[in-house]
């Protein structure tokens, strides 16, 4: 699922549960360098942060505790450029989920 905001000369392109055609999307919308969308799909173990010409990549793993005691490790990606900045998650995240 894919929501966009775009403001004067911004855009923010928020995937949840990232697919192939997501990826698509992203590659032909934003140019964005295939080893880069192989970062998006799927689900990776490790944080990074890459620089590409005109955006960068960074991978953020961050704890989430559902009340179950358990806590899991979820992923975001984000990437950002001059006028967009993409976010990619495999649930919803509650602070973007209001923003929506």
């Amino acid at each position: 699922m894919r929501n966009i905001i775009e403001y004067n000369n911004l855009k923010w392109v928020d995937v949840i549960n990232p697919t192939e055609e997501d990826t698509n999307y992203l590659k032909k919308e934003f140019s964005l360098h295939p080893a880069a969308l192989r970062n998006l799909v799927p689900y990776i173990m490790h944080p990074d942060f890459e620089i590409f010409e005109d955006y960068i990549l960074i991978i953020l793993h961050y704890p989430r505790n559902e009340g179950t005691g358990d806590v899991e490790i979820h992923e975001l990606d984000i990437i950002a450029g001059k006028d967009y900045i993409i976010t990619s998650h495999y649930i919803p995240i509650k602070p973007l989920t209001y923003m929506w």
